[in-house]
């Protein structure tokens, strides 16, 4: 896990960040060539699905945590994907013990005013309801010093696609999906599967574990599970609005 401190005023958090490419995530680039190359005159069926086609990838930040639990647990992994110098990387704000979860939320909250668009699974009833409770605890809304609105509450980009009501709508009963799950989508439609990756409720006993001995052995398996994820919803995010907007012949070889 070779990454660097990040200092701010809430204190040092520990980023990793790797190019996409690094991760042979071909498929992935070539969804983002075809959708390149479509005219941008398309009427999308939603909103907020027009607003990503749009943004997408300069604009368009991907988001999924990794925490200690549900509410009132503290989050010790932000991942994020995003186009930093033309090129798509994952980026990964990790807390390396409990006191330093001040710092990556202080760092997610100074990237997310740059970006138009979040993109999450799930996350417009975890993931940003977590990011809006533990900023409370912290009590960023009254001493935090970036860009983060101190009397309108907490906001993120303007547009917020949570895809897994989008997969719900397009795909589970064309596909006779058992469920929506991330991994099951991944499966499918990816095609995907996932070799020794760590199951989402050892995530916080792998922590704690990492937290009292320092073994990494276990948060290595954490971060590359989280990284997955990213990958995985950037993939299924820009193959909904192919599938949606692209001529039948963009899709051939993706669906």
């Amino acid at each position: 896990m070779s990454g660097q401190e990040v200092q701010g005023s809430q204190g040092i958090c520990y980023r990793v960040r790797r190019r996409v490419v690094e991760f042979g995530a071909t498929a992935l680039s070539e969804l983002v060539e075809k959708h390149q190359s479509i005219a941008t005159d398309w009427d999308a069926p939603d909103p907020e699905l027009d607003s990503f086609f749009r943004a997408f990838p300069q604009r368009t930040l991907f988001l999924d945590l990794e925490s200690c639990g549900w509410c009132g647990a503290p989050l010790f992994l932000v991942g994020l994907l995003r186009q930093l110098d033309g090129e798509l990387v994952v980026e990964q704000l990790l807390a390396r013990d409990y006191a330093e979860e001040p710092a990556v939320l202080e760092q997610l909250w100074s990237l997310l005013a740059d970006y138009d668009v979040l993109v999450t699974f799930n996350g417009k009833t975890f993931d940003w309801p977590f990011v809006v409770d533990r900023s409370t605890v912290h009590r960023f809304a009254t001493n935090h010093s970036g860009k983060m609105p101190h009397s309108t509450g907490f906001r993120g980009p303007p547009v917020h696609l949570d895809m897994l009501s989008f997969a719900r709508c397009y795909w589970k009963e064309p596909l006779v999906l058992p469920n929506c799950k991330l991994q099951t989508l991944e499966s499918v439609l990816c095609r995907r599967h996932r070799s020794g990756d760590i199951p989402g409720w050892q995530v916080p006993a792998a922590y704690h574990a990492f937290v009292r001995t320092g073994d990494t052995s276990h948060l290595n398996k954490i971060i590359t599970h989280n990284a997955l994820d990213l990958l995985t919803l950037a993939e299924l995010s820009v193959m909904l609005v192919l599938q949606l907007a692209a001529p039948k012949e963009l899709l051939e070889s993706t669906l």
